[in-house]
């Protein structure tokens, strides 16, 4: 046993030097820098060992296995890293669609480099490949799926230093802004229904006692203590109305520990962090004026939508479970299907929102009062936002949730009026929804509007 495993962490030493060691390596069509090549040959030893075990789940054996090893090594480091992981993904995304053939595979292979038509590239998986393509058993098929997904999905958390990524990000987010800006209006029958939902939803919601507090992590005003929390807070006019009573001027200040000062300036900081080998996630963090009553809300809000005997079973705030379940009992009998948005939070538009929280005053004054109205960016640059929250603030979450939960809501009545039969169950977590399949078209074209 001892010496299988020398024989491997040699194999794998090998074959992780064959790839990583090429002088010319690319990587987003750069030369690769050291610090970004000594990342990518600790993900590459961890790779090579999954397609070792990968191949003996396919029972290839030991000679196979090296000369396979060898061959994806080879072609790995004539091609760009970026390509690759990219490539790896868009196949990932061919494999599991349910009209992928073994003839479309080989076409989307000879469209790309000797390596690829050589197969050199899949060769640790090629069995499961066109296994899975051969077989018709759902459950062979599940089998060697799950080998090709593990094997393209393995490096696409890999995180790469300073490879232009930022600003990438940067663009995308003011080009979702301008889109934000210069989208056209949602249907006003569409906006009124919405609100009708969730003015029913929240009739009885009310904030008795608020209990403000600071949240974990970073603020606008960079890393503070919970003393420096509390002693940057701030309340301006807008926050004074909310809070107070108004049979005493003063009475917002019992929220605050220690003397408010007489502003908040509403401007979020935004930063980008990795998130796969090929993009980076948009933090914001909110200032502290404006997070420190978020906190509060949020509470509220997942107290009042936890006990609410209707929203609390299909919108479930720290609860992912009922998701996993339906999404479950949707793949074994078709009844559901899952639809997972990209870029929901920033799809949320603060014009939506005003439209379908109007009628909801006692949640929906809170959402004008402790929003941030613009964001300064990595570059220093100051954006006007035109979203309802980035994420970061406390309550981008779960009015997230309850906004796509009215459009399920919304789509689900219109299906049944029409006549057809369709389920009442869902379950949204944020941007996961799982909805009765026979809803899922008139749900699309509701969520186009909001794009």
């Amino acid at each position: 046993m001892n010496d299988e495993r020398l024989n491997l962490l040699s194999r794998v030493e090998k074959n992780m030097h064959n790839a990583c060691s090429n002088a010319h390596l690319l990587l987003g069509g750069k030369p690769i820098s050291d610090i970004n090549r000594e990342i990518l040959s600790r993900c590459m030893s961890c790779w090579l060992v999954l397609m070792e075990d990968l191949m003996i789940r396919l029972d290839i054996p030991l000679g196979s296995r090296v000369h396979r090893m060898w061959n994806f090594s080879s072609a790995f480091r004539v091609l760009d890293v970026s390509y690759v992981i990219s490539l790896f993904g868009d196949l990932y995304a061919f494999f599991i669609s349910e009209e992928s053939t073994a003839q479309q595979f080989k076409a989307v292979c000879c469209n790309e480099t000797s390596s690829l038509v050589d197969g050199k590239l899949f060769s640790p998986i090629n069995k499961a490949i066109y296994l899975c393509f051969d077989k018709t058993d759902p459950k062979e098929k599940a089998f060697f799926l799950a080998i090709i997904a593990q094997f393209l999905r393995f490096p696409r958390k890999l995180c790469f230093q300073d490879i232009g990524l930022e600003s990438i990000a940067l663009e995308k987010y003011y080009e979702t802004e301008l889109e934000l800006a210069t989208m056209e209006d949602i249907p006003e029958h569409l906006t009124i229904d919405l609100d009708e939902i969730i003015q029913v939803w929240f009739r009885d919601f009310k904030i008795e006692s608020l209990k403000p507090s600071h949240g974990p992590g970073s603020v606008a005003e960079g890393p503070l203590t919970l003393f420096e929390k509390f002693q940057g807070l701030g309340c301006d006019g807008v926050m004074k109305v909310l809070l107070r009573n108004p049979s005493f001027p003063d009475s917002y200040k019992e929220y605050y520990p220690l003397q408010p000062l007489d502003t908040i300036v509403r401007e979020s900081r935004t930063i980008f962090v990795p998130k796969t080998a090929s993009k980076l996630r948009t933090i914001s963090m909110e200032p502290v004026s404006l997070q420190y009553i978020q906190q509060g809300v949020m509470k509220e809000l997942y107290k009042y939508i936890g006990n609410h005997p209707y929203l609390g079973c299909v919108v479930r705030l720290d609860d992912q479970s009922h998701n996993q379940y339906l999404a479950l009992e949707g793949s074994i009998n078709g009844k559901f299907a899952t639809i997972d948005l990209s870029h929901a939070s920033d799809s949320v538009s603060w014009n939506l929102v005003r439209k379908v929280f109007k009628h909801s005053p006692a949640l929906y004054k809170w959402l004008i009062g402790t929003r941030s109205t613009r964001s300064r960016m990595p570059d220093g640059s100051t954006c006007h936002l035109q979203k309802f929250a980035p994420m970061g603030s406390a309550l981008c979450f779960p009015i997230e949730c309850i906004i796509f939960a009215a459009m399920v809501e919304y789509s689900i009545r219109k299906v049944r009026t029409a006549g057809i039969e369709c389920s009442t169950l869902y379950s949204v977590f944020g941007d996961d929804l799982v909805v009765p399949t026979a809803c899922v078209e008139e749900l699309l074209i509701t969520l186009r509007h909001m794009q």
